[in-house]
């Protein structure tokens, strides 16, 4: 009519969305494309369950090799550096390795103090803390929150693992975990809508210095 056209006519745009919309009942597109904005909600539970390796383990003897590793960790983890100590030697899938934690800088100790912090979910919040700590906010989530069993540490050996169990030419390998400030510096990963669940409605703190390295050696 505003073009002086004698004619009605409907002007439509139909993206997938708006027939989604259609098709769902869903009244405003915000609600559709945004939904960790709106009316989805997830419990600590559902986010603590979906939390994922990056890179994870296939086989039973990357298995024990891992908890060789958390073995080794935790029973040297105070020790000055700079200081080595082989978690194992010997075969592994048909070949012969050697596999060292290490921290090779003066003045600090084998693991971080952030090592050994384990990921929980509380109020819609991942936070990592150290299941020991005894101050009265880590005791509430401690006690309150929903612990996924998985530290740091673990998450990052099952890096390494992973790539030592693809490692197949011989020679000198090594990986090392600086100071974590993201889930992607230890190996974990989220599923998008949760990741996006989380940065609207919660949060993500894992922050925390691990700081130790692990070589192998393929012959």
């Amino acid at each position: 009519k505003k073009y002086k056209i004698p004619y009605d006519v409907l002007n439509i745009g139909q993206g997938a969305e708006r027939i989604s919309m259609i098709r769902s009942g869903v009244n405003d597109i915000r609600e559709l494309i945004y939904p960790q904005f709106y009316k989805v909600d997830f419990s600590d539970q559902d986010i603590a369950k979906s939390i994922e390796f990056v890179e994870d383990i296939k086989t039973p003897e990357g298995e024990k090799l891992l908890v060789a590793l958390i073995d080794t960790a935790r029973q040297n983890k105070d020790v000055p550096s700079p200081c080595e100590f082989i978690s194992y030697k010997g075969d592994f899938l048909d070949r012969k390795i050697q596999v060292t934690i290490v921290e090779p800088e003066d003045n600090t100790k084998l693991i971080g103090p952030a090592g050994f912090n384990q990921i929980y979910v509380y109020e819609k919040a991942m936070i990592g803390i150290l299941p020991e700590s005894q101050d009265e906010n880590s005791l509430n989530i401690i006690k309150n929150g929903v612990d996924t069993k998985v530290s740091y540490l673990e998450a990052f050996f099952r890096k390494v693992v992973s790539r030592i169990e693809m490692t197949k030419e011989p020679g000198d390998y090594e990986e090392r975990i600086p100071i974590v400030r993201s889930i992607s510096d230890i190996n974990i990963s989220l599923p998008t809508y949760i990741h996006q669940y989380l940065r609207g409605k919660g949060k993500i703190d894992i922050r925390g210095p691990v700081f130790t390295t692990v070589r192998w050696r393929l012959f």
